[in-house]
């Protein structure tokens, strides 16, 4: 970087040319891990979210990790909702997911009303959550917790079962349960919705994500409703 200075760096993200975009978003990660306060070379950066050569984006999805600030979280979130390229390389920078879900579900909360229809839920949505759950760290699983579990959640009920099952199936893999990741506050909303799900697990459209919720349930909830339902009707 030493022979590389922030003009050079901006005319090469400009370029024409998609191999100089590619070497250019790595040479402005580098310079911007040193000067954050480089604002131009920020924008310019992260303006290649929409780029059309899939190598530039894969690039830039890796080095979302690197940095920290203004603009950042954004730029991962219209990756993931916009394209589905390089969900492993965004997936492998998702640092922040506490923050990263609900901007993520903002999103989708969007494309759900300007179909005017509940639309299928962004992939990287839930293995963004099932990541949350698989690291196992109490506070941030506590978080998302308490974004699924809020009141206010902005997806449909089908929607929410399925994030909370991700999760659950994160902490499956850290010898983890859903019922001991509640805390006594978020116990009983986790009930209602198990209550919900049994009430509606044969509804068209609704079996699926109600049946995975109740494999979290409270055993004295689960067995009864699942039973009932292979009896013949």
């Amino acid at each position: 970087l030493g022979q590389i200075n922030a003009c050079d760096v901006l005319a090469l993200l400009a370029s024409g040319d998609g191999r100089a975009r590619w070497n250019a978003v790595q040479l402005g990660i580098d310079m911007l891990v040193e000067h954050p306060n480089y604002h131009g070379v920020r924008n310019q950066v992260l303006e290649l979210v929409n780029d059309d050569r899939n190598d530039v984006r894969a690039e830039l999805a890796l080095g979302l990790s690197r940095l920290g600030g203004s603009g950042v979280d954004e730029a991962w979130v219209t990756m993931a909702v916009n394209r589905h390229d390089n969900s492993d390389a965004l997936l492998a920078s998702a640092r922040n997911r506490p923050v990263l879900i609900p901007r993520v579900m903002r999103r989708q909360k969007s494309l759900n009303q300007q179909a005017h229809t509940e639309v299928k839920l962004e992939p990287l949505l839930e293995k963004l959550t099932y990541l949350s759950g698989s690291r196992g760290d109490d506070a941030e699983i506590q978080t998302v917790l308490g974004q699924f579990l809020a009141p206010d959640f902005p997806l449909s009920e089908n929607q929410r079962r399925s994030l909370l099952v991700a999760l659950g199936t994160g902490l499956r893999t850290r010898g983890k349960t859903m019922l001991s990741a509640l805390s006594p506050m978020q116990r009983p909303v986790f009930d209602t919705l198990c209550d919900s799900a049994i009430s509606q697990a044969s509804q068209d459209g609704v079996y699926k994500p109600a049946i995975a919720l109740l494999s979290f349930a409270p055993k004295e909830k689960a067995v009864p409703a699942l039973a009932a339902l292979l009896k013949p009707q």
